[in-house]
This record gives C-alpha cells, structure tokens and sequence, in this order.
C-alpha cells in the first residue's frame, strides 16, 4: 500500500492499477476488500483493503492522476455498481473500473487478464484503427474489445462465462482520460494542427442536430477533392457559379414571392450542386456560418446571401424520410412539446404556425442518396409544398390576414426524374428549375479552369512562378476537355485529377496529362491503382466493393476487412490466391484516402465510405459499369459476412449472437444490411436483435403473420413514449409475448438477457390496447363523443374526420374534410356534430350519426379559433377570426342553417378591430358554468355572460417567456396559462403550470379530465 499511497499523490496525468487475485465481500456486499497474503476473511475490514475506500481516495482528491483499475477478482463488479451510485459529475469523475466479471460471478484462469493483453496488443498495433483526431483511446472502447477477446477466449472454456463491466460514461462528451495513448494521434506541428481542427469540427457536428451534417456542407463548399474530418481544407478553392449564386440569393432574398415557393437545383453527379448549396448553406445558416470563415472571404460580397434565423439545412445521404423531417423540425425555432406532437407534416396543429415567421426556408442537399426516396418525397417534400398557414402581413402600409405558405424549399438532386417527377413538373412550371447542366458552356469552361489552377498551385508538383505557364495550359487544357462532359461532372473529375497531378514526384506535360485523363470516376480510381504497383492486388476490388455497401457515415476498418476478405473467398474459392490481412487494407485506404469520407464513431473508430454515390453505385454493381463479380449477389454476401463478425455465446446449448459485443457500426446498420439481402424477416426474429439494436421506430411497418412480425408490431404501442435502452425494450417485449400467448418467448428473453439486465419480475398475463390507429397516418385533434349511446372518439387523419367506435377500435364512419385547418366536436340533443374550417374560409357542420353535411357557413376572413359547446336544446358554435372578431352562432335540433350572435357588436365593450392588444383568438366555454364565456385575447382573457351577452370582466394575463398564451379547459373551472394557471371565477393566477411528457399544459390540481385546447402566440 505504501507504493499505491505514493503513486496516488503525485502529480502524474494518469496511472493504471491493475490487480489479479482473490477478493472478498462483506453482507453489505457493495463493500469489495482486495485480498492480500496476509488477509483474514473473518476481518476484511482490519487485514483487506477496502476498493471502495480507493475509488472515493481518487474522486475526492482536487489534484493526483486519473486512475484506471483493472481489476481480474470474482465479483470485481461491485466496485462498478459502486460508482453508478456515487452520481458524480461528468467533470468530476478521475477513478474509473474496467470489471473482470459481475458482483455475482467468478472470475477463472486469469483470463482477464489474458483479453486485457490482447486488448492492449490490439490497441499499440492500431488493430483499432481509431481516429487520429483522438488522443486517447476511450476507457468504453478499450473496455468493450477486452469483452470480445474475453468472449474469445470463453468459447471453447467449460467454465462459466465472465461479463466485463466498465465505468458508465455520461453521454455528454468530455476529454478522454489519459492512460493509453492511440497510436495513431498525430503529433509533429502542421499534423498536430490540423488534428485540432478535425477534433473542433468533429465536436460541433456531434452537437449538431441529426442531418444538419456540417462537416458535409463545409467540406463541400471548400471544394478540396479530400476535404472531410481527416483532412479538413484550410482555404476554399470554390470559384465561378455566379449567375447561379445571384440567382439563388435573389430566392433567399424573396420570401414573399408565393409563386416561387421552390427551387430545385439539379445536374449530373459531379457537377458541383452539393457544391453550390455547401456555399449557400455555410454562408446563410447561423450555425455553419460560425465555422466557415473561408467560405465567406472566398466569395464576393454581392452574391453572398444574408444569415437567415429561419432556416434550416439537411443532408439527407442515408437518412430515412423521419430522420429528414426531424432534423428540420429540430432546427425550427419551436418549442420542445411542439417538436415532440410534429411528427410529420400532415401532424402540424395550426397554432404551431403563429409561433414562426413565415415563410421558413429549408435548404436539403442529395434527395437521391436518401434511403427512402419515395416516402421523402410523398410523406414530407409535397406536404411541405402544399402547406399553408394566415398571418399577419404588411402591404400597402396596411395589415393584411393572409395566407402564406409555410415552407420554402431549395432542393439538390441529380436528375433521377423517375423518383421526383412531381417536384420537376413543380419547377418547371414555375420557372423554379435551375439545371447545373444547362449552364453557359464558355463560362463554365472559364470556371473549371480557374478551378484547376487554384488546385495545381496548392499543391507541391505545379506550384511556383517558374511553373506558372504550364499550370495555365494545363488547367486550360483539361477543362476544355471535361467541359463537354455530361455523364459525370467537370468539377468532379477535374478535381480528382488534379489532385492525382499533385500526387506525382515530377510534372508532366500537357500531352502526357490528357494521355492519363479517365472520364469517370471509378476509371479515375483505377487510374490511381494501375499506377501504384503497391495497389495491384488481386482482392482490391473485394475490398472496395465493401466500403460501397457501407452505410450512414460509413465502416469501420475491421469490418471491411472481414467483408473484403469474405468476398474474395466468394470469387476464388479454389485455388485461393492469399487473402489480405489488416495492413494490407489500411494500407489500400490510406493511398487511396482522397477518394473516401471519414468519419469517427462512437468508440473513436474511423469509418469509410466513398465520397461520391456513383463509386458506391459502381463497385456494388449498380453503375453503368457492370463489374466482371456483377453476377454474385454481393449484397447477401456482405449481409452474411456482416453478421458472421458477431460473436455468439451458448444459451441452454445453442450459440446465439451477443449483439452486446458486436461493434457499434453493426448494431446500427444490421437492419439496413438485412434488408438489402431480402433477410430482414429472419433478422427480425433474432429477440435479442429486437432489444439490443437500432430503435422501434427505425423498423417500417410490415405486413405479415409471423411471429417476429407480431411482436415488433404489438410493441410499437408500448413504446410510445418509452425509453429505448435494451433492458426497457426487453421488458416491453415481454409484455408483447405474453399478449400474444407466448410465456415460452417470456423465459427465453430473460435467459438470454446480459446477468446485470435480468428483470426481477416476470410478467404472467395483460391485456393490448383497445385499438391503434393504422401505422404511417398520423392522428390529430381527437375528441370523445357518445354516438347513439356509444362511446366513441373522433379524430382527424389526413383529409379525412374518423368516428371510431370504443372499445371495439371498429370505424364507425370517416367523413371527407379536405384539408381543414380547425376541427370541434361536441355531443348536442339533437345528436353528435363537428365541425370543421377550411382555410378558404367556410364552416361546415357535420351530423356524425349520418355522416352528413348539415349545414354550410361561408366565412368573409378565416378562422383563427373554434369551439362548441351546448346551450340548453342549442348548439353554440365560437368562431374567432383573422379580424379581432368572435362571432357565435347557433343551431337548434331540427335547424338547417346558423343563426348569427355577434357578441363583440352587442356588447357594452367592442375592441377596435385589428387592435394590437386586443386581437381575439380563441373562444372558451366552461363546462361547470352555464353562464360564462372566455374569450381569449392576445392581451389576456375577456369574459362575457352567455345569456345577456354582457361584458362581465378581464383578465390581463402576461404570456409565457417565449410570449406564448396557451388556454386550457378543465371540468370545474376554466383555466388560462402565461406563465402560470388562471381562474376566470377569482380572476387570479392558480398555481405554475406543468408541462407533462407528451408535451400537454397540465392543470393543478384534482381535476377529473384535462383537455389542452389552443397553444397560442400574439401577433403583433
């Protein structure tokens, strides 16, 4: 202990404690003791030492190192446990485990320690292959490979098999603890500045919102051929494009212009449109415009476009159609609850919209590399186009209630008009078409040129006074012939070859440049690996044709050297030429870095993928250019090989995966990997996939009667709103098997669940939900009503009101509505009624027992608000307009038309209309009092006696600090909230509101049923 007391105080960065031996517990068994020669079980307190006493020793200190325990003891698990207890904060943490085993199992063999020499083997080789913009290899991922070596080393033991336990790590990023350095860290000045620079851009697009991918739109801008995180460009070789940067500034520039709501950019791959809206998206976000000083110094002042606050931008390579939608939502300015209830386009409450200044532009680049074209287009993109909403406008020096739309889109894709024909016939229309393709062919050579130079200049082969000549012809040379090129874009391709040039130890002449020049991009690959003898293996193809099914932001090296290798075996089964081992495919990438993007994932792993589709599309046998493997199905080949590098444990004798230990790249990615094979129905029936990989929601609804389909399905209810850590989900699917019938599922789960996951209860039978709306059409303003003595509810979906009987869930009518921005319902003597508005401006009152029009209101200014409500045989319809006016109206039983009740021209008070202040919005009734009618304000609350139709008092209530009113009901007594609840019997402020976990207003107290109505924000 001496050793351990000096080493603990002195200031070193960080130190290791590694201990293999016995270790005893106590009845208080979070207490561990480390058991020396000289320790008496009966007395652990006096003869052991005490774990825990060591842990608080080290996290108690102000100064001292970072201590890693390696701890190969039975039970070493306790001193895990321990910490997950203590709650300290992210920054406050300096001792951390990594646990031979569980607090209720043994530890055998020392093998342990043998997986932590592995382990660290693996790490000092860069087997890893980590991120060079990571310093130190992360305890969690030093961790998990010393859990897979463990479970290497366990599967042929007869022993019982060890779980390795690890410090938690807070999800919130914080600087690694140094104990073992990564290899791969660069160290000399210029390697070391740019490790900065990855490691700073890395960071802010981890806090960036999910697709707004600003290492993407950055790097696309800078325009350098191998710009990404590893090689982030340090000046912006962007030039030319300027009548189309004019022409897109002068978009941005007319939100008004109603007639020029699009403006899709499109063109051949290659052709500069990630390029042109990189520019755009780095110069007028005002999250990107932060990093991306040299996009702006490069570009002149009057084709900049200004920093937009409301606009949002979305790189939607690889993302599914939610995950689109959601980044947009994500960077609106919204409140969380509205986030949260905006599911999708056709989801939006109107009230949503007064919280915005409308229009808002979004800004998302590659349409065609989305993962789900079609749904992008036809569930988000064209509900987006045909949205509109009325506010508030100026014109003429007069206010003006108009109807807006509530989207701008600047789209890029290239032209596959098969999947967007409709937003081309939009375009074209409106003349909103702006062809990267169709651009004045002498500037564009000009352009390419000028584009060329910059990059021979940058580099070491060409640049100089003395090489000034050569650099112009050249340039000169190879864009007047790549200018021509249609099939693959100028910019491309001149960029890569220039940078190839610049990879040469001596220059060559303009004659033996265009002898060299390919015309595409994978012949401008082969170009780079017929040169380099190094490259000329016979498995470069197998391995390339991994990276190209590489999903998300890509691979990581161990894996593409399994699926490479995999796939070579595939090709040459006999006689097999040698496979290729790890460095042999790092070494691949690394002479070919320029044509792939990297990322860094969650464990510091780097990821590849190629920085161009077509590469993808060619090597994976989709392109143009059939490759000779093209009749092997390398889809299921690489889904086969993918699933193979996951390790297995014995479960009752059978070895099932242990999705644990697979990497994170796979646990993410299976799903897509599978359904590319055609496999995804046999994936889905792996349980311990459906609880330890991907989300619930990133599984699209199948039709189906297996097993595996039915559980996924009656889980999706359950998991509404539920966390999605692998041992809820696994409750969850418990809860799903046993609805079904199937107990034998339950223990199965259970027995395969990780020792520190198992559930302490076993759920023996429950009951489903009484019914679920059809997955993929959202719902929206549900009411409960009784039909014919019925209990039902109401509910809007699409274009359609949907009267739904409870608790068989059988429709018991739908009722077209078209587009209708407000919905209400209410049950009247004469029968259940709705009633809905349509922006044009007309009422409609629906018989619900018939289905039937009732009658039809025309509206001279659209509705804002609505409510129903009864008054004695009468149903009273509150409709506040765009125009400082509430106008009721009524309906006896047998009536066929409204009758008009002005109260706001009756009364003794009248607001001015179009008053500031006084604007009405939204019209309340209370259920509890036959008498009083609430009239909301954008200053607060009136209140007017229904049957004298008098103005009783007011309310002024202050609004919420975003300036939100928002209104509720509830049943004893109506209920305003600013900033907090108020009643409109004692005219004073209730209690502070609440906001619930679905994102509803909660009212105090014991009411019996609550209701939000309205989220509302004043105009000015």
């Amino acid at each position: 202990m001496a050793l351990w007391h000096d080493a603990r105080s002195q200031r070193r960065p960080a130190l290791v404690m590694y201990f293999a031996g016995h270790a005893r517990t106590q009845q208080n068994k979070h207490l561990l003791y480390l058991a020396g020669t000289n320790t008496d079980p009966d007395r652990l307190r006096d003869t052991g030492v005490e774990l825990m006493g060591m842990l608080n020793d080290i996290d108690d200190r102000p100064y001292g190192p970072n201590v890693l325990f390696l701890l190969d003891t039975c039970g070493a698990g306790n001193a895990v446990n321990y910490q997950m207890l203590q709650g300290l904060k992210v920054g406050d943490r300096r001792s951390w485990v990594i646990a031979a085993a569980a607090e209720d199992e043994r530890a055998f063999g020392a093998r342990f320690t043998k997986a932590c020499g592995n382990a660290l083997s693996r790490v000092r080789r860069g087997l890893l292959d980590l991120s060079a913009s990571v310093e130190f290899v992360p305890v969690e991922t030093l961790a998990a490979e010393v859990d897979r070596e463990l479970a290497r080393l366990c599967e042929h033991d007869d022993r019982p098999v060890q779980t390795v336990l690890c410090t938690p790590v807070a999800e919130v990023r914080r600087a690694t603890p140094p104990f073992f350095v990564n290899p791969a860290h660069r160290t000399l000045p210029t390697a070391l500045f740019r490790s900065r620079v990855q490691a700073g851009l890395r960071e802010f697009a981890d806090a960036a919102v999910e697709g707004l991918d600003p290492v993407h739109f950055l790097t696309r801008a800078e325009g350098s051929p191998q710009a990404d995180y590893e090689q982030t460009a340090v000046r912006c070789f962007f030039s030319g494009r300027e009548p189309e940067l004019r022409r897109i500034k002068d978009w941005f520039h007319a939100p008004n212009d109603q007639s020029n709501q699009l403006l899709l950019v499109t063109g051949a791959p290659g052709m500069g449109k990630s390029a042109l809206l990189g520019v755009v998206a780095c110069l007028a976000h005002p999250q990107l415009r932060q990093i991306a000083g040299t996009v702006r110094s490069a570009i002149p002042h009057d084709l900049r476009p200004d920093e937009n606050p409301n606009l949002a931008c979305v790189h939607a390579r690889q993302r599914t159609a939610s995950q689109v939608w959601s980044s947009i939502v994500d960077q609106m300015p919204l409140e969380d609850w509205m986030r949260r209830v905006w599911s999708d386009p056709s989801s939006v409450e109107a009230k949503v919209f007064d919280t915005l200044d409308l229009p808002f532009t979004v800004l998302i680049d590659a349409l065609d590399e989305s993962v789900q074209p079609k749904q992008l287009l036809h569930n988000v993109l064209l509900p987006m186009l045909d949205m509109e909403a009325y506010q508030w406008t100026v014109g003429g020096g007069e206010r003006h209630f108009d109807r807006v739309p509530v989207f701008r889109l600047l789209l890029g894709t290239r032209p596959q008009w098969e999947r967007f024909d409709p937003l081309r016939e939009h375009a074209e229309q409106r003349g909103s078409l702006l062809n990267l393709d169709q651009c004045d062919p002498e500037l564009l050579r000009n352009d390419l040129a000028l584009y060329l130079e910059d990059l021979l200049e940058d580099g070491p082969v060409y640049s100089g006074a003395a090489m000034r000549t050569l650099r112009k012809e050249l340039a000169s040379t190879v864009s007047d012939r790549l200018s021509t090129m249609t099939s693959h874009g100028p910019f491309l391709l001149g960029g890569l070859f220039a940078h190839s040039l610049n990879q040469l130890s001596t220059p060559l002449n303009v004659d033996e440049a265009l002898e060299r020049l390919p015309l595409t991009l994978p012949g401008l690959l082969q170009l780079k690996i017929d040169a380099d003898r190094n490259l000329s293996a016979p498995w470069a193809r197998e391995v390339l044709t991994a990276i190209g099914h590489a999903k998300g932001e890509g691979m990581p090296l161990e894996l593409i050297v399994a699926i490479g290798s995999g796939l070579f075996r595939a090709h040459f089964p006999d006689p097999q030429p040698s496979e290729p081992t790890f460095e042999d495919v790092r070494d691949l990438l690394r002479r070919t870095s320029f044509y792939y993007r990297h990322a860094v994932d969650e464990d510091g792993r780097q990821l590849y993928r190629f920085f161009h589709q077509s590469l993808s599309d060619y090597f994976t046998g989709m392109g143009e250019a059939s490759p000779s493997q093209q009749a092997l199905d390398t889809a299921k080949v690489c889904a086969s090989l993918l699933f193979d590098t996951i390790q297995t444990r014995s479960v009752e004798g059978t070895a099932v995966r242990d999705w644990s230990l697979a990497l994170p790249y796979v646990r993410r990615h299976a799903w897509e990997h599978a359904q590319d094979a055609d496999d995804a129905e046999h994936l889905l029936e792996d349980l311990d996939f459906v609880t330890s990989a991907g989300l619930l929601h990133d599984f699209p609804p199948r039709e189906g009667s297996t097993l595996a389909v039915q559980l996924l399905r009656a889980m999706r209810p359950i998991s509404a709103n539920g966390s999605n850590t692998p041992a809820s989900r696994r409750c969850r699917l418990c809860l799903a098997a046993v609805h079904l019938g199937r107990p034998d599922i339950v223990e199965s789960v259970l027995l395969a669940a990780p020792l520190d996951e198992t559930p302490q209860v076993m759920p023996r039978w429950t009951d489903g939900p009484l019914f679920t709306h059809e997955e993929g059409a959202p719902v929206a303003r549900p009411y409960h009503l009784t039909v014919r003595g019925t209990p039902a509810v109401l509910f809007q979906r699409n274009d359609q009101l949907v009267l739904r009987e409870l608790p068989t869930g059988e429709n018991q009518r739908t009722v077209p509505v078209g587009r209708a921005s407000l919905v209400a319902a209410a049950d009247g003597r004469g029968g259940a009624l709705a009633m809905t508005a349509l922006p044009e401006g007309s009422l409609t009152v629906w018989d619900l027992e018939t289905g039937q029009e009732r009658v039809v209101q025309p509206l001279d200014v659209p509705a804002v608000a609505a409510q129903m409500w009864q008054d004695g045989s009468d149903t009273i319809f509150g409709i506040a307009d765009g125009e400082s006016r509430v106008t009721t109206y009524s309906l006896g039983p047998g009536d066929t038309s409204l009758t008009l009740r002005d109260i706001t021209e009756r009364s003794s008070r009248t607001p001015e209309s179009g008053e500031a202040g006084d604007s009405y919005k939204a019209a309340l009734a209370d259920p509890s009092n036959e008498r009083e009618l609430l009239y909301l304000t954008q200053s607060g609350l009136k209140i007017w006696d229904r049957v004298t139709e008098k103005f009783i008092g007011d309310i002024d209530i202050p609004p919420d600090e975003d300036g939100v009113i928002r209104a509720a009901t509830c049943c004893d007594v109506s209920l305003l909230s600013g900033k907090d609840f108020w009643s409109s019997r004692t005219m004073d402020a209730v209690s502070t509101c609440s906001l619930t976990p679905a994102g509803r207003w909660e009212p105090p107290g014991d009411c019996c049923d609550r209701l939000p109505c309205w989220w509302l924000q004043p105009t000015g």
